[in-house]
């Protein structure tokens, strides 16, 4: 990234979005801490590699492509 780049903006602000309107699917423990605290839905995605991560501050954790579709239609009406 350059410095130009780096605003004090979330990605939600830019487009106007409302994080409690979104889903974010995380698969590290920054990432799903990140999300929380912006207010987002948050889907940890476990791949196999880090299953030790500790992904609790999720709202959900999957563990399957199946998995994690299901969730989303749950919480998205998808």
């Amino acid at each position: 990234l350059a410095s130009r780049d780096v605003t004090d903006d979330t990605p939600a602000e830019r487009v106007a979005a409302d994080p409690g309107r979104a889903i974010a699917i995380e698969d590290s423990e920054h990432g799903v801490a990140s999300a929380a605290a912006a207010g987002t839905t948050v889907v940890g995605y476990r791949s196999g590699a880090d299953d030790d991560l500790d992904l609790s501050a999720a709202d959900a954790v999957v563990e399957t492509p199946s998995a994690l579709h299901e969730t989303l239609r749950t919480h998205a009406g998808i």
